[in-house]
């Protein structure tokens, strides 16, 4: 019921999948270098929270931020992320 630590626990995820993703990619990656973030909102009410909890920490990444049906009940938010390796 916490959105706030949703948030958290979730962009921990994709952090853990970078590192994870870095020796099939050859060099090592960080959260920083993702090109832009989708989250998606059960309550739109949360938006002001999940936009505090990316500005803390992804800063510089554009994102943007949907009202959606979720997979999970007990979900309030979701991240999709993208990068493109060069």
């Amino acid at each position: 019921g916490d959105v706030e630590a949703q948030a958290g626990e979730a962009l921990d995820n994709v952090a853990a999948v970078i590192e994870a993703a870095e020796p099939a990619i050859g060099r090592r990656m960080k959260p920083g270098d993702l090109q832009c973030v989708k989250a998606y909102l059960r309550d739109p009410a949360d938006a002001e929270t999940v936009i505090a909890v990316l500005d803390a920490r992804l800063p510089a990444i554009p994102r943007v931020l949907l009202h959606a049906p979720l997979c999970r009940d007990d979900l309030l938010v979701e991240f999709e992320a993208q990068m493109t390796l060069d």
